[in-house]
């Protein structure tokens, strides 16, 4: 039997083509609100800011550019012969390339061990070497390999002296856990020569912004649920080395968690009631500890249900630590290094939170802004005027890829301006909000750094600050610059 639609109906489609039409219309003002660019036309130099949010286009080069990879396995379950030798020379390699000019002007040194280098004591080069065999021959003797595991994780280093670039897949075996995955690239160098800025490269769609030779970039991680194998295709160039680490957050996360429970149990000496009253917050969340791995076998939406459930209950208790000291004036020791324990158990979940989404966090410092990159303009790095007066500006590029299956909702990209160095001005002050970012899709913006006087600010107080809601509670990522 057929239906006759009478005039009612024929107003009812008309009345939702106009909604649709509508709604068309919102989209696209937001999205060109997102792609604003903002200037500020009193300054000498112009200031400017943008954000936007687009979809991801993977950058491929570094693949194709050799047919037939060098294959490389590490066992990162099984501890190898020591190389000594081998280790000393890596380690003097990346001493040299992390040193500090002896003017001070430029730094990337930032050892936490005296006389030690920072890239060494990034990598964890100095615990037990890993297993490592050549899937194929390997074409010359410029190219050495070192691997090390540990309970954190696991390192390789991968030194290529050759006069022409090599193509690497890395095949690693490792234990079940949610691996949080960096790269960091350098020149090998003479120990008379010098770095230069750090910068944190991001995946391919924010890359090119950066010009600096030093780098650390941050790849998508991977959740083992067992002991298996991963495999990272890399590019190491000519005379220089890459650095690949593979940090278990989750482990990091548990040991933060310990941290914290033994911060806990010395604070009553200080506040009998906000002990208690932590103790009520933090024991509601006692379960998140099986849903740090998938060795539970619990799915993965519960999972990360579970993790934001614990960061949206650290939210609390960070809020109240920060009301405690803010009344208390004195910020009693215990009470601060219980707070410090938190921050450092959110940022590890919240590595957790990003591997179990696919999210990639990025920063990227430039003397150049987006536009003049984009165009090969010369930058516009510097002053007129004696070098003690000089004013100085820098670029600093905050994204988020999503790489994984699922969206991550309000987005949020900024600076963290409570990190930011002393005399180091940042502009916009306000992050850029974004709303849904969706799979293959990249979020980015742009801010502008001030500094005046003739020394280069330390730039590891460059963070950016990046939160985004998933399972219904919020997560921050702090993306370093080093």
């Amino acid at each position: 039997m057929s239906r006759v639609r009478g005039p009612g109906a024929s107003q009812s489609a008309a009345a939702k083509c106009a909604v649709i039409l509508l709604a068309a219309g919102l989209l696209a003002a937001s999205i060109k609100w997102r792609a604003a660019t903002f200037f500020d036309a009193s300054s000498p130099t112009v200031r400017l800011s943008s954000a936007s949010i687009h979809s991801t286009v993977e950058d491929r080069r570094s693949q194709g550019s050799q047919p037939n990879p060098i294959i490389v396995d590490v066992d990162a379950t099984r501890s190898g012969v020591e190389n000594t030798s081998l280790l000393q020379t890596i380690s003097e390699d990346l001493a040299a390339g992390g040193s500090a000019s002896e003017s001070g002007t430029v730094s990337m040194h930032a050892s936490r061990e005296r006389g030690r280098s920072s890239f060494v004591t990034w990598a964890r080069l100095d615990t037990l070497p890993a297993t490592i065999s050549w899937g194929t021959l390997v074409p010359s003797g410029d190219i050495s390999i070192y691997a090390v595991h540990s309970r954190d994780g696991a390192a390789v280093c991968v030194r290529n002296l050759g006069p022409n670039d090599i193509v690497l897949s890395l095949r690693l075996r490792l234990a079940p856990a949610p691996y949080k995955i960096e790269r960091l690239k350098l020149p090998v160098r003479r120990p008379s020569e010098t770095a230069v800025l750090s910068s944190s490269l991001t995946p391919s769609a924010l890359s090119g912004t950066s010009n600096r030779e030093a780098s650390v970039e941050n790849l998508r991680g991977r959740d083992l649920a067992k002991t298996g194998r991963t495999t990272i295709p890399m590019t190491v160039r000519s005379k220089g080395i890459t650095l690949i680490r593979f940090t278990d957050a989750a482990f990091v996360s548990r040991c933060a968690l310990n941290e914290v429970r033994d911060r806990l149990k010395l604070l009553p000496k200080s506040s009998a009631e906000l002990s208690r009253r932590l103790h009520v917050i933090l024991d509601g969340a006692a379960g998140c500890d099986k849903a740090l791995t998938s060795f539970y076998g619990l799915p993965a939406d519960v999972r990360r249900a579970s993790v934001h459930r614990f960061l949206l209950v650290l939210g609390q208790v960070d809020a109240l630590l920060r009301n405690f000291r803010g009344q208390s004036g004195s910020q009693p020791d215990r009470a601060t290094e219980l707070h410090d324990a938190v921050l450092r158990l959110n940022e590890s979940l919240a590595d957790v939170s990003a591997t179990l989404l696919g999210l990639v966090p990025a920063i990227v410092l430039s003397n150049k802004s987006p536009e003049q990159s984009a165009h090969g303009d010369q930058p516009g790095f510097g002053a007129d005027g004696p070098a003690s007066e000089a004013r100085h500006t820098m670029f600093a590029t905050v994204g988020l890829v999503n790489q994984g299956e699922h969206s991550a909702e309000l987005v949020k990209i900024g600076i963290d301006r409570n990190r930011l160095p002393d005399g180091v001005e940042c502009e916009p002050a306000d992050p850029a909000f974004f709303g849904s970012l969706k799979p293959n899709q990249t979020a980015k913006s742009t801010y502008v750094l001030h500094w005046q006087g003739a020394s280069a600010p330390d730039l590891a107080g460059i963070v950016g600050d990046i939160s985004y809601f998933a399972s219904g509670a919020p997560a921050h990522l702090y993306p370093r610059t080093w």
